[in-house]
């Protein structure tokens, strides 16, 4: 058999030779194919290792099986050499030792793995559901991880993923993705791996640790809501906490439920918020004071051709405030066309915009005028409503009904002047005035050995009325009248001493204190029966500087006192304490009373020591209480609190009594020269306008007039905090002017009176006397524009003593000529005696006015 055998199998080789054309395999001692390495489904031991390490320890050979091409497959089931574990007795790195590197049993049994290994578990997501584990090794020596350990989770749903392993990490950290088919809590961890332990001498400890059971908890912010990880900073169904949903609309911003469309701190989105001046509007910040979708407030729209200026929608066609661009307000009185400002006396814009005048009309406050002056007009004719007029030749007493004028004098004087004049409800007029000698009215006869006081009555029927004298045994002046709303009148003056304010009545006469000169007041009927009088006094020198009421009947004085030491109003001292009072200065001393006559307080204030001194010359109350007072001061002189140093002459104050009689503010104008005050009004809204002569240089608040060699006129406003709001100068170079009065209409207007020579220039209107000093009448606008001129004269010298408007918007000059005929406006005056001394008249007019009947 063994014979056949061989017969039948290719022979055996031993060696290449045997084997023409290929080689001999040592191995099986056949022949192999050329190309081939063995013969297909042969076997092999086989060894990859260090041949030093075979047989040593875990080493071992394994086997190779050859493949049908021919070729060694892999070799499998050797043991070839290992990192030395320490967690058995095998020689692992097959080098003759067993668990070298390894920390001994005793010191790995004693670590407390559950303080060396930090455990967290957080959800990934819901669905699916997938979970994370972070294994962290304390900060302690460096402790790290000799190899990635291996994880397993408990119970069997969960499976591990993934295992990321940061080795460089500190501390060292192992994160493990896992997942699962069911929720299955609470989980266990267990870790096997070695650990290193570099502070002792990096030996190694097997390590086999299952934590305890723990809960899946959310990442960060997050929390458990209804089975899910949600962010209750910003999740709108769990705002802040589990099931606290946010209204429809509304949005969770740091946990708390906003509206994106309004709220300040996340406009629109959460964390922006809107800068200072910014609002939220529909999820915008805007700036409500430019945004022409949101002007002012949220939602308001401005409309087409609107702009949004300071939070209110404009149309900077026309608006004042905002005159072709937000912010650029006209002035002066202009109104705003078609984006520029123009005066309320431009001829292409008279009233309105686009309303235009007629090439020869001018344009006086909104209305096309044809004159604004009697200059302007042609001889014989005067300028009147904007119109020239011819009126019938008439004497002093004629109608003057409107437009032309009208004339009062008395029918016989020796030397008269008249100063003051107030009306009643009824239509009456009483002029006040001083007169010396003979003074007859009509049918009355007043005398005076000295210069004494008069008052009169003007009926509403046109005739005249009762006539009354008041004054002492000297020379007696300033004298002041008021009507108040219950037709209370009231006249002050200076009087000398054994004062008797109405002659015929004995009980009115008062012996007053030592001293050349008082200021007194007396309170009586529209019939002139006295009620009540008082003279008012401290010192040597007691003169008036002022009158005002209120319309209850309330009153107060001004009065210019030298070297006092009290303030004596009907026999009672009414200064404070604390108040200047001195035996050489000059003082101002302010007195209030009741309409009953009750003296209630007194104020004063000025100059000690005779440093300076201080001289009212009007006064003013507003409808608040508030009392105001100008006049002239030098030297240096205090107010309250306040002191003021003029600039080298005389120059101007104007200040304010509080209604609670506090001395408030006070204010200088003027320059280096003589400067004076002669007018203060008021208007509704509570503005001043003050009045007076300059020379030289002249500054109020911001504003600087200039003259030469004459003197102008200055007439400025204030606001009631005191600060100048706009000053002008009238006049010219050749010759000086001099205010005599100023009022102020019903409409707003300002009426300025005073004398002028030889001629000047007013405005835009040039004047000529017809003699001497001749009377000039200025209307002004609330902004300082003259809009209408009037002259009246003859050919002697004319003096102004006021100017007042009644309820109808009529304009009265009050003065006197010397003229043996003046010109009153259409009104002709004879003087009427040879001797040329003053002579009193009132010249009553109608000016341009919107106010006009």
């Amino acid at each position: 058999m063994l014979l056949l055998m061989q017969a039948c199998s290719p022979p055996p080789c031993l060696t290449d030779q045997d084997c023409p054309g290929s080689r001999c395999d040592l191995q099986t001692s056949s022949c192999l194919v050329l190309g081939q390495e063995c013969s297909s489904g042969d076997q092999r031991p086989c060894y990859e290792g260090d041949s030093a390490t075979r047989g040593v320890g875990a080493c071992r050979l394994g086997e190779q099986t050859c493949q049908v091409d021919g070729t060694w497959g892999v070799c499998k089931n050797q043991g070839t050499p290992r990192p030395e574990t320490c967690d058995d007795t095998v020689d692992n790195n097959c080098d003759g030792q067993v668990n070298e590197g390894c920390a001994s049993p005793t010191f790995c049994k004693a670590l407390s793995l559950n303080q060396l290994l930090q455990l967290k578990a957080t959800y990934v997501s819901m669905e699916p559901k997938q979970a994370e584990v972070v294994l962290q090794l304390v900060e302690q020596g460096a402790l790290r991880w000799f190899a990635r350990p291996s994880l397993s989770i408990l119970p069997d749903p969960w499976v591990v993923q993934s295992i990321a392993w940061e080795q460089q990490a500190s501390p060292a950290t192992v994160t493990a993705r896992l997942a699962t088919s069911r929720w299955a809590e609470p989980l266990r961890l267990q870790v096997k791996g070695e650990l290193v332990f570099p502070e002792n001498n990096n030996l190694r400890c097997a390590i086999s640790w299952t934590s305890e059971p723990f809960l899946l908890g959310c990442n960060d912010n997050l929390m458990v809501c209804s089975n899910q990880c949600i962010d209750v900073q910003t999740d709108p169904k769990h705002c802040g906490a589990c099931e606290k949903s946010c209204a429809t609309g509304d949005a969770c911003c740091s946990g708390s439920c906003v509206s994106l469309s309004s709220s300040q701190d996340h406009c629109g989105t959460c964390g922006k918020a809107c800068k200072e001046g910014q609002q939220c509007c529909g999820g915008a910040c805007v700036t409500l004071s430019t945004d022409k979708q949101h002007c002012g407030a949220c939602g308001v729209v401005c409309k087409q051709g609107e702009d949004c200026c300071g939070g209110a929608c404009v149309n900077l066609q026309n608006s004042v405030q905002h005159c072709g661009v937000c912010g650029q307000s006209c002035v002066g009185g202009e109104r705003c066309c078609g984006g520029s400002c123009v005066s309320l006396s431009d001829p292409k814009h008279c009233g309105a915009c686009g309303k235009a005048c007629s090439t020869l009309q001018g344009c006086v406050v909104g209305q096309c005028v044809f004159c604004r002056a009697d200059v302007e007009c042609a001889p014989g004719q005067r300028c009147r409503q904007g119109s020239c007029v011819t009126c019938p030749a008439s004497q002093v007493g004629g109608a003057g009904t409107a437009p032309c004028d009208r004339g009062l004098s008395p029918s016989q004087s020796t030397s008269s002047l008249w100063s003051a004049m107030a009306f009643d409800s009824n239509g009456n007029a009483y002029i006040a005035g001083s007169f010396e000698g003979t003074l007859r009215l009509g049918s009355a006869s007043l005398s005076a050995s000295q210069r004494d006081l008069s008052v009169v009555q003007w009926t509403g029927l046109g005739a005249w009325g009762w006539a009354k004298v008041a004054g002492s045994a000297v020379d007696d002046s300033s004298p002041f009248l008021r009507v108040d709303a219950q037709d209370r009148l009231f006249l002050a003056g200076v009087f000398g001493p054994n004062v008797s304010l109405f002659r015929e009545q004995a009980s009115s006469s008062q012996t007053l204190l030592n001293g050349s000169s008082y200021s007194c007041l007396a309170q009586f009927s529209t019939q002139g029966v006295v009620r009540w009088a008082h003279c008012v006094g401290g010192g040597s020198s007691n003169v008036l500087g002022g009158l005002a009421t209120t319309s209850d009947g309330a009153w107060s004085l001004a009065v210019s006192m030298e070297k006092a030491t009290a303030l004596y109003c009907n026999g009672q001292n009414l200064l404070p304490r604390d108040d200047p009072q001195s035996p050489y200065g000059s003082f101002l001393g302010i007195v209030v009373g009741t309409s009953g006559g009750v003296c209630e307080a007194g104020r004063s204030a000025g100059s000690e020591l005779g440093k300076g001194s201080l001289t009212p010359t009007t006064l003013e109350v507003d409808a608040k209480g508030n009392t105001y007072v100008t006049g002239t001061f030098d030297g240096v002189i205090s107010w309250g609190s306040s002191t003021l140093s003029s600039q080298g002459g005389q120059d101007v104050f104007v200040a304010q009594v509080t209604q609670d009689k506090k001395l408030g503010w006070i204010v200088s104008l003027g320059g280096s020269q003589r400067d004076d005050a002669k007018g203060l009004v008021l208007d509704k809204a509570g503005h001043l306008y003050v009045a007076g002569s300059f020379e030289g240089v002249f500054s109020a608040g911001k504003s600087t007039l200039t003259t030469n060699l004459h003197r102008d006129i200055w007439v400025a406003r204030l606001d009631d905090k005191g600060q100048v709001v706009w000053a002008v100068a009238l006049g010219n170079e050749q010759s000086n002017e001099a205010v005599g009065g100023m009022a102020i209409a019903p409409d707003g207007f300002v009426f300025l009176a005073g004398t002028f020579g030889p001629n000047t220039k007013l405005g835009h209107v040039q004047l000529t006397t017809k003699g001497q000093d001749d009377v000039f009448v200025v209307q002004l606008g609330p902004w300082g524009k003259v809009h209408w001129v009037g002259q009246a004269g003859g050919a002697g010298r004319e003096q102004v003593g006021g100017v007042a408007v009644d309820s109808q918007g009529r304009v009265h000059v009050l003065g006197a000529t010397e003229s043996q005929t003046a010109e009153l406006g259409s009104v002709t005056l004879q003087h009427p005696n040879s001797q040329r001394k003053p002579h009193a008249f009132v010249w009553s007019f109608w000016p341009y006015s919107p106010a006009r009947p």
